[in-house]
């Protein structure tokens, strides 16, 4: 009689983990469409690019942090996984990475200090053969989407990392 117990807490256990993964996978295939979508871009540059973003944004922030953003948008060890390595920055980066502050979210003045910090990813948009424009897209995307998925205080998270 335990046995059959425990057998039917595992199973359930296991169904409900199961379940999780399933709507974990559906919130980040919304982030995918949207950006396929909203900026006529492949599910490869799609992937590509937010898991590009997200590694960024993980370089940056404390284990602690990050840790609350994937919990909050699970799937996102998933995304830095497809993601074009992305190189150290360097000053050629940046160029025409300035047309993405109209874009963020914030004052320009605090968006024209975060090049630096976004340049580095110029680089992984190139080889997705993306122009370094999109990168402002796609952060503002991404910001939006941790909002409405995981709170404002899982897109500031992310904000400041990236900012």
């Amino acid at each position: 009689m335990k046995t059959s117990i425990f057998v039917m807490a595992l199973i359930a256990a296991l169904g409900w983990h199961v379940g999780t993964a399933a709507i974990a996978s559906a919130d980040m295939s919304q982030l995918i469409s949207t950006l396929m979508n909203n900026l006529d871009v492949s599910k490869e540059q799609a992937t590509g690019g937010a898991g590009a973003v997200f590694a960024s944004a993980k370089d940056k922030m404390n284990p602690a942090d990050f840790l609350k953003v994937s919990d909050a948008l699970p799937g996102i060890d998933d995304l830095i996984a497809a993601a074009p390595k992305i190189s150290g920055s360097s000053g050629s980066a940046t160029t025409g990475v300035s047309s993405m502050v109209g874009g963020l979210s914030g004052s320009k003045g605090a968006a024209a200090q975060s090049l630096g910090g976004l340049s580095n990813l110029a680089d992984a948009f190139s080889q997705l053969g993306l122009d370094s424009d999109m990168v402002g897209k796609y952060v503002d995307t991404i910001l939006q989407f941790a909002n409405s998925e995981g709170g404002k205080g899982v897109m500031n998270l992310l904000k400041n990392a990236l900012m």
